[in-house]
């Protein structure tokens, strides 16, 4: 038995001499010990709103209630621990290396000692009171020890705590229990726990057990995602082929859905078939746009007049373009969850309009193009901050015809409108006018086709009258020709001449029809 064990023992059977005899441990241990190692404190807080204290009373030797500190550490069993005052009954080991110590209230200062470690004498600033907790987390300077880890076969893989040391034999681990885990392809994966402390730092005997292949089937919804097995593409689902037995990392890619990543447990003597419904990575973009008819391109693909969008998570740009408008770029992150909504609205060209009107009286009327009211007014009006784009602009007035016009503002532009409305009389004289214009040029077109007409049957006649008199076949063939040619041409013309004669004749009667209400006063 060692010098530690043997103290150890001593002291656990003789409580009433705990003060003399935890001095001696101290003292053995801290000169045994070699200052191997020593104890770091990272942290001593109290807990306020632990009751364990008071749920787990404890009473000193003067009936008063003790202090509970809780250690935790994964430093392996045995210490000893002692204070100024003294530590209050049996020391606690719990779950999750957690030991309950309780100390008489007032004390100011707690030792703890190891084989193999320097003693701590930590000082408890501003000491303890009845039915504190206290939390201490203790670990070791030089938190390590060399170990030698033999398998057969020998160059399994050693997993320790989750991560892959390799294929050697020779680690060094963290003191305390790890968890061990030995794979290789072929062989059935091996889990051990085992305690790393001084004179505990072989392991042998780790057998592990060879096994044959087995068929796995992995599928997914939807089909075609790119399967990877330990970081390797293996092809698309619906998947099959032989793996050992034993556990693989998986994984599952599909583009415009979230990975899938797994660990896939493959058992012989079962059926491994593996189905997988994979999750759409989307996210929604709502809109609100003004104005409505305004285009939208997200990262530069258009989507026009469309506000809702389920895309991939991420940062986008939104670009906004209307006409007569400042368009707007917006940058964008939306997630999956709830849907991210985003208005934007458009700054307008602006440019102004100077409107006169006669009589000046008139009701006048500004409408955009799509038929919505913009203005109403009386009279003359300057409007100096007019959105640009395209109007219609009306006047009316009781003893006037309408009249109505169409209109573009510009940007940074002043347009200038003038209306003069017409009585009755005078517009039928301004129809009169109009159709006396086109009578004139009808006719006129008329008379110059008539001539020509005249002038082709002339040519025709005497193209005639030269073929018959002609005594050579070549030249009578030629003059033939010609006048067929030019009679041809002499009745189309005549023809033209008769329908120009025939519009010439409808505006005449027109006219005769717009003077006859002038004469009725209409």
């Amino acid at each position: 038995m060692s010098m530690l064990r043997r103290v150890w023992l001593s002291w656990s059977i003789t409580g009433r001499f705990q003060p003399f005899v935890s001095g001696l441990l101290l003292l053995v241990l801290g000169s045994a010990s070699g200052l191997a190692n020593e104890f770091v404190v990272e942290s001593f807080e109290k807990a306020e709103k632990d009751l364990s204290a008071r749920v787990h009373e404890r009473k000193d030797v003067n009936d008063d209630p003790c202090a509970l500190i809780k250690i935790r550490t994964d430093i392996p069993k045995p210490f000893v621990f002692d204070s100024n005052l003294g530590i209050e009954g049996d020391v606690e080991y719990g779950e999750n290396n957690e030991i309950w110590i309780y100390v008489s209230a007032g004390e100011r200062q707690l030792t703890i000692a190891k084989e193999g470690f320097v003693t701590l004498n930590y000082a408890i600033s501003g000491g303890v009171d009845s039915w504190d907790v206290f939390v201490m987390v203790v670990k070791a300077k030089d938190n390590k020890l060399p170990v030698v880890i033999i398998s057969e076969p020998g160059d399994a893989e050693k997993w320790v705590d989750g991560e892959n040391l390799g294929g050697g034999e020779n680690f060094d681990l963290e003191i305390g229990e790890r968890q061990l885990v030995l794979r290789k392809e072929g062989f059935r994966t091996l889990e051990r726990t085992i305690l790393v402390e001084e004179g505990n730092l072989l392991f042998r005997d780790l057998v592990m057990e060879q096994i044959d292949v087995v068929p796995v089937n992995i599928a997914s919804n939807p089909e075609g995602a790119q399967v990877y097995i330990n970081g390797e593409l293996r092809g698309e689902s619906p998947w099959t082929d032989f793996l050992f037995p034993g556990s693989y990392d998986l994984k599952i890619i599909k583009s415009g859905y979230l990975d899938y990543t797994d660990s896939m447990e493959v058992r012989d003597q079962e059926t491994n078939s593996l189905s997988y419904t994979l999750t759409k990575n989307k996210a929604s973009l709502v809109l609100r746009i003004s104005p409505p008819n305004a285009s939208v391109a997200i990262n530069r693909k258009d989507y026009g007049v469309e506000r809702n969008f389920e895309l991939a998570p991420g940062r986008y740009q939104v670009e906004v373009t209307s006409d007569y408008h400042f368009p707007q770029k917006v940058n964008v992150e939306i997630q999956r969850g709830s849907p991210t909504e985003l208005s934007i609205d458009l700054k307008p060209y602006m440019g102004s309009l100077q409107f006169t009107v006669t009589p000046g009286d008139a009701q006048a009327t500004l409408k955009r193009s799509n038929g919505q009211v913009f203005d109403t007014w009386q009279g003359i009006k300057l409007i100096p901050n007019l959105p640009a784009g395209p109007y219609v602009l009306e006047a009316r007035h009781p003893d006037y015809l309408p009249q109505q016009r169409e209109i573009m503002v510009e940007h940074e532009k002043r347009l200038e409108v003038n209306l003069q409305l017409l009585t009755y009389s005078g517009s039928v004289q301004q129809e009169v006018a109009k159709q006396r214009w086109k009578r004139n040029l009808t006719g006129l077109s008329t008379v110059l086709l008539g001539g020509a007409a005249f002038v082709l049957k002339s040519q025709t006649d005497a193209l005639y009258a030269d073929y018959q008199a002609s005594r050579l076949p070549d030249e009578a063939e030629n003059l033939y020709k010609d006048a067929s040619n030019s009679n041809t041409l002499a009745q189309v013309t005549g023809l033209a001449a008769g329908a120009m004669l025939g519009v010439t004749l409808y505006y005449q009667v027109d006219i005769g029809k717009l003077q006859a209400k002038l004469g009725r006063g209409q």
